[in-house]
C-alpha cells in the first residue's frame, strides 16, 4: 500500500499525528470526536470537583447548586457541541432508534452513558446526598432536570440557522459541501429537524432540485421551540414508560404525582440531614433490606425486615419485605414512632380542609396538586411529613448498625 508523503510548509515536513487539539476540540484522524467529547467530559468533571471545594451542599440549596451546574459546568461540557453531536455516535444512535422505534425507550440506556450526562447525573446524586447506584431515570424526575442532550441540540439548531444565512464566507462554503456531498453533518440535522418539527415535510421545504435552496428553505420554516418541544415530550414520555416498567421503583411511582418535575420539598424542607432521608427513600437509594438483598441476589420476597422476623409472638417472627412502605407504615420497630407524629399530622391535615389518605400525603410530601393550599399550609404539611420519614429511617438504620455490630461481634466470638 502506498503512503502519500507528509505536506511541507516551508520545505518542512508536517508531523503526523493521530490526533490534534485545536481550538480546544481533539480532532482524530480517523474524523471521530470520541476522544474530544471525553475529553470534555472530563474537564467538567474536574471543573465540577473545583466547585464542591468551595459548595457545601449542606448550606447551598438544591436549586441554586443546579443553577450553578448549568452556568459554570454545563458550558464547558457543551463547548463545541455544534461541530461534533450532530457526527457522534451517540446522534446516529439516537436517529436510527427513533426512527425504528417512534420513540426514545430504546435510547434510554444508552442516553444515560453518554460522558456528558454521566458529568450531570452525578452532581444530581450528590446535591440530593444519594448513592451513585440510584437509577437514573428516577435522579433525574425527581428534579426535573432534562438530560444534556436536549440543550446541545438545539445549540447545532441555532448554529445551523444562523450560518446557512451567511453569504460568502469560509463556513457557509463547507456547508455547502456538506449538502452537496451528502456528508453525515447536514444529514443528521435534516433528519433531526423533520423528524421533530412535526409541521414540516417534504411538500413544504423540498421546493427546488437544488438541495441547497432546500436546506435553505428548511432553515427558514422549521422552529426551534417545536422541536425542542417536541424531543422533550418524547423523552418524558419514554421515561415514564421506563419508571413504569421498574420494580425498584414501585414506591417512586407512588410518591410522584407530578411527573416528571422539580419536587417541591427540595425547596420547602431546608435541613440538608432531613432532606438527604426523603430523597433515598423515595428513590429507593436507602439501606432497606429491599433494596440492599438485590445486591447479594436475595428473591424480593425473602428480603424480610430483620427486626419484625425477631419478635417473638404474637408480634413475630414477622416475614414481611422491608420496603419503604413496611417502614413508614407497618414496621414494629417504628411504631412508637408513628404514634408520635402520626397525630399531629393527621389533625393539621383535619385543620387545613384536606380529605385524603395519611398514606399519600406522607408519601408524597404533599398533597397533590388538585389540592389547593397556601404556601405556608403546603410547607407545614411538608415539613411534618419530612421530620416523620427522617425519623423513622434514622431508627432504621440505627438498628442496622447495632445489629450489624452484635453479628459482627458474636461471629468472632464464635
Amino acid at each position: 500500500m502506498m503512503v502519500s508523503p507528509p505536506p511541507t510548509v516551508n520545505n518542512e515536513q508536517l508531523e503526523r499525528v493521530n490526533e490534534y487539539c485545536y481550538l480546544g476540540i481533539i480532532v482524530s484522524a480517523s474524523g471521530s470526536f470520541k476522544r474530544a467529547i471525553q475529553s470534555l467530559a472530563n474537564k467538567g468533571k474536574g471543573s465540577l470537583f473545583g466547585m464542591r471545594r468551595y459548595l457545601r451542599r449542606d448550606v447551598v440549596s438544591p436549586r441554586t447548586q443546579m443553577e450553578l451546574f448549568k452556568t459554570l459546568i454545563q458550558p464547558i461540557i457543551n463547548y463545541g457541541c455544534q461541530v461534533w453531536m450532530p457526527v457522534s455516535n451517540f446522534m446516529n444512535t439516537l436517529l436510527r432508534n427513533y426512527k425504528s422505534s417512534g420513540n426514545f425507550v430504546s435510547s434510554m440506556g444508552v442516553i444515560f452513558k453518554q460522558p456528558f450526562e454521566k458529568v450531570h447525573l452525578q452532581h444530581i446524586k450528590h446535591s440530593l446526598s444519594i448513592s451513585r447506584k440510584a437509577t437514573n431515570s428516577a435522579t433525574l424526575g425527581e428534579t426535573g432536570e432534562l438530560p444534556l442532550f436536549i440543550a446541545s441540540l438545539g445549540l447545532c439548531i441555532k448554529y445551523l440557522t444562523n450560518i446557512i444565512n451567511q453569504k460568502d464566507t469560509l463556513v457557509r462554503v463547507a456547508l455547502a459541501e456538506q449538502i452537496s456531498s451528502n456528508l453525515d453533518w447536514f444529514n443528521n440535522m435534516r433528519s433531526l429537524i423533520v423528524m421533530f418539527d412535526r409541521e414540516l415535510n417534504d411538500t413544504n421545504y423540498t421546493i427546488s432540485t437544488s438541495d441547497e435552496t432546500n436546506a435553505l428553505n428548511l432553515c427558514e420554516r422549521l422552529s426551534v421551540e417545536r422541536i425542542l418541544g417536541q424531543i422533550t415530550d418524547e423523552f418524558k414520555g419514554a421515561w415514564s414508560r421506563v419508571v413504569s416498567a421498574s420494580p425498584k421503583l414501585e414506591f417512586f411511582r407512588a410518591s410522584k404525582a407530578r411527573g416528571f418535575a422539580w419536587e417541591p420539598y427540595l425547596d420547602l424542607v431546608e435541613s440538608f440531614r432531613v432532606r438527604k432521608s426523603i430523597s433515598k427513600i423515595r428513590l429507593s437509594a436507602h439501606q432497606l433490606h429491599v433494596e440492599t438483598g438485590r445486591y447479594d441476589g436475595i428473591p424480593r420476597d425473602m428480603r424480610s425486615c430483620a427486626y419484625c422476623a425477631s419478635l417473638p409472638p404474637p408480634d413475630g417472627p414477622v416475614s414481611t419485605v422491608e420496603d419503604e412502605t413496611h417502614l413508614l407504615f407497618r414496621c414494629e420497630l417504628t411504631k412508637p414512632l408513628r404514634e408520635k407524629y402520626l397525630p399531629r399530622l393527621i389533625s393539621t391535615l383535619s385543620a387545613k380542609g384536606v380529605g385524603l389518605p395519611i398514606e399519600l400525603v406522607i408519601t408524597s410530601l404533599n398533597p397533590p396538586p388538585t389540592v389547593h393550599l397556601e404556601p405556608g399550609d403546603a410547607k407545614e404539611i411538608a415539613m411534618l411529613s419530612a421530620d416523620y420519614i427522617h425519623s423513622l429511617y434514622r431508627a432504621s438504620v440505627e438498628y442496622k448498625k447495632k445489629h450489624d455490630s452484635q453479628r459482627s461481634k458474636n461471629a468472632n466470638l464464635s
